[in-house]
């Protein structure tokens, strides 16, 4: 009686990792997709995706209008002369207006302005980045909600373990900050797009973290070894409510992907039954 206890447990298994297969496979490919697409629509940036009948390329969203952004010090410490007024538009910084006072040691305080040239801007790589890997994310669980049926468990898990690399691989572009070295900074041809040029001891950097853009400023000095060191830095942030959404559907999309895959693993290991058996 045991031994067909266990018999009948298995056979419950097989049918429902069946089942996962045929039918919860194709529902949560279905979900993550749309969880994509509704990324696409809070994204600046054109994303190459499918038509609903999973076939034909188009544009689901085209450039968003540039979004005028005012960034102050990140800490009630922070000095209140620090402002800058810039407009975001896709990946790009432009209409830059940076002011900040510096009170340099042994010297009366300075008060420091410049901007971004009208004809110029600053590139916020990290979105491209982003854009590029949701391009692929979404591509490749469109191209999976063809007509695919799924045979082995090993089959589904190696398609989710790749759509989830990539919705990961967006999240990371946007959650971790991609700073330049000090060294970059200060031989960058990026200073040449602010006007008054930038002074000697001073170096800039816009980047994104999470769900702001960030301005760094850093007031440099020469050390005894003669090299470029950094003596302060300021920092001032503005709150982007469409990066803040971007980084929730990705973590969304990813708990999809890992959910499913869970599933599928403990079924299997429940039921004694091997990833690369066919099961469908």
């Amino acid at each position: 009686m045991a031994e067909e206890g266990v018999e009948a447990e298995k056979f419950a298994l097989k049918q429902e990792l069946r089942w996962l297969l045929k039918e919860e496979a194709h529902a949560t490919l279905d979900s993550i997709q749309r969880t994509l697409k509704e990324c696409c629509k809070c994204f600046p940036l054109p994303i190459e995706g499918v038509n609903e009948g999973g076939d034909v390329p188009e544009h689901d969203v085209m450039v968003s209008p540039a979004q005028r952004l005012l960034l102050s010090g990140a800490t009630s410490t922070s000095p209140s002369t620090m402002k800058c007024m810039v407009s975001l538009h896709g990946d790009s910084i432009s209409q830059a207006d940076i002011r900040f006072k510096h009170k340099e040691k042994g010297k009366d305080s300075q008060n420091y302005k410049t901007a971004i040239l009208p004809d110029r801007v600053w590139k916020l790589q990290q979105i491209q980045d982003a854009a590029n890997h949701l391009e692929q994310a979404l591509q490749m669980v469109s191209f999976q909600q063809t007509d695919l049926t799924f045979t082995t468990p090993h089959q589904l898990l190696i398609l989710l373990e790749r759509l989830n690399k990539s919705v990961l691989a967006c999240r990371h572009c946007l959650s971790i900050p991609k700073r330049k070295s000090l060294q970059e900074l200060v031989f960058s041809k990026t200073r040449e797009i602010f006007n008054p040029p930038i002074p000697q001891n001073v170096a800039l950097s816009f980047y994104i973290h999470g769900s702001k853009v960030i301005l760094a400023i850093y007031l440099l000095h020469m050390n005894g070894q003669q090299r470029m060191d950094v003596s302060q830095r300021l920092q001032m942030e503005a709150e982007v409510q469409w990066l803040k959404e971007a980084v929730i559907l990705f973590s969304v999309a990813s708990q999809q992907c890992q959910q499913l895959a869970d599933k599928i693993t403990t079924v299997c290991q429940c039921g004694g039954l091997d990833l690369k058996t066919q099961v469908a």
